[in-house]
């Protein structure tokens, strides 16, 4: 991978984690942070990661992204990167069609979040 996919991949994390910190109290979630907790709990399930569901939970009510579901996340992003760089955007709907739009480089709106 090259040097903008690691960057793009942490601005997806650290955009995530924002969405989910940020999240409203209360009231309905926004496409946005919607789009960031299903990608944590792709990444979980993409990496098998043990108690997976609690740590979606964790992210959800706790609004914070764990260790390990934060490894998921960048693992996963790999795969993801990879694959759409070498034109397999089959292997990234096979996992979800929402994960399309983490490739792109505008999700989460500007890259300087």
């Amino acid at each position: 991978m090259i040097s903008s996919q690691y960057e793009h991949i942490e601005y997806v994390v650290r955009s995530i984690e924002r969405r989910i910190r940020e999240r409203p109290d209360f009231g309905v979630l926004d496409s946005q942070t919607v789009l960031a907790l299903d990608v944590v709990m792709h990444a979980l399930q993409y990496t098998h990661a043990k108690d997976g569901l609690l740590l979606w939970r964790e992210a959800l009510w706790r609004r914070t992204l764990s260790p390990q579901a934060r490894s998921a996340i960048v693992e996963m992003m790999e795969y993801l990167m990879t694959a759409a760089a070498n034109g397999e955007i089959s292997a990234v709907t096979g996992i979800c069609n929402c994960l399309q739009a983490v490739v792109d480089p505008h999700v989460f709106g500007t890259a300087d979040a």
